[in-house]
């Protein structure tokens, strides 16, 4: 029973090493396009992904350990058996729960993660809170280092200018201050509430669209398979023009982005940047789907700090 339990263990030091390694080499933005929902969400947070990788490897490799020592101790004494059991576990893990799935993940990353990712996601729920606790004490520090970022620089070489050098006059601190500030904003602050979205189901038949006045005043929406809050992409109404019969709306759909609603304006355009997205869904820390947010809008949030400023004047 003992040497089961321990080759069950291996498995798992085995599956968490080569997620690691596919999830580090392939591109984020990429995995993300084959899941949908929470699983997206998870995947689009590296902190938790990591952390629940961690957690799940140094569990499968004390579970090695113990289950090594048990079985040598039926037959050699104590010393012997940590001896013994301390030895072959760093040899098995090294080969069979390292090099070799690391190795085979290097080579087949997409294989290993569309394999792996759903049933990685299980234990992340099963975790969750270790996750989050972990994430708390040890990632949160390296988080709010980040957080000091272009805005916080800003911020002082706009005081700087302004109070040291006078290189600033008064109206040009202010507008330089209200960008600040513009940036400062969570994509909660712009997002428009789900409630407030025009959405379509993702099955919707295309000649029923053109029936629509809204697709033609919004321009472009998001769909959704299901339920609202299990959105899936987005649809430009330009590219259903010239479709042809038995052509689905699925065909039509373009990726998004997924962000989480704490993250800063910076950090929302970064991720569009990289996924080479201007749609983003906004979600909780759970992965429930809150709002939706397009560059557009940032754009629009920013003119209006400008516009706000000379109506104060």
């Amino acid at each position: 029973m003992e040497l089961l339990f321990a080759f069950f263990g291996l498995l798992a030091s085995a599956f968490f090493s080569s997620y690691e390694i596919a999830y580090v080499v392939r591109e984020k933005s990429v995995i993300q396009t084959w899941f949908q929902g929470p699983i997206r969400t998870f995947l689009s947070d590296p902190h938790k992904v990591i952390i629940t990788i961690l957690i799940g490897t140094n569990i499968a490799n004390i579970l090695v350990a113990i289950t090594l020592t048990e079985y040598f101790l039926q037959t050699l004494n104590v010393q012997e058996a940590f001896v013994t059991a301390g030895l072959l576990a760093t040899v098995l893990i090294l080969l069979f729960g390292e090099l070799l799935p690391k190795g085979l993940a290097r080579a087949h990353p997409d294989g290993i993660l569309r394999r792996s990712t759903r049933p990685l996601f299980v234990f992340y729920q099963s975790v969750r809170w270790l996750v989050a606790m972990f994430d708390l004490f040890l990632a949160g520090p390296i988080k709010r280092r980040e957080r000091k970022s272009l805005v916080q620089e800003i911020e002082d070489l706009i005081w700087k200018g302004h109070w040291e050098r006078g290189d600033l006059t008064r109206q040009e601190f202010q507008i330089l201050s209200n960008i600040v500030r513009f940036f400062d904003r969570t994509a909660k602050d712009l997002m428009r509430p789900l409630r407030e979205v025009f959405a379509l189901p993702v099955d919707t038949p295309i000649p029923k669209i053109f029936e629509m006045s809204e697709p033609f005043t919004v321009g472009k929406f998001p769909v959704y398979r299901g339920k609202i809050d299990n959105i899936v992409g987005m649809v430009h109404i330009k590219d259903l023009f010239g479709f042809e019969e038995g052509d689905q709306l699925e065909q039509f759909v373009r990726p998004v982005a997924f962000v989480y609603d704490e993250w800063g304006v910076e950090k929302v355009l970064n991720q569009m940047k990289r996924q080479g997205v201007a749609y983003a869904v906004v979600v909780d820390e759970y992965g429930n789907c809150l709002g939706w947010i397009t560059l557009q809008e940032i754009l629009r949030g920013f003119i209006r700090e400008r516009v706000h400023y000379h109506e104060t004047r």
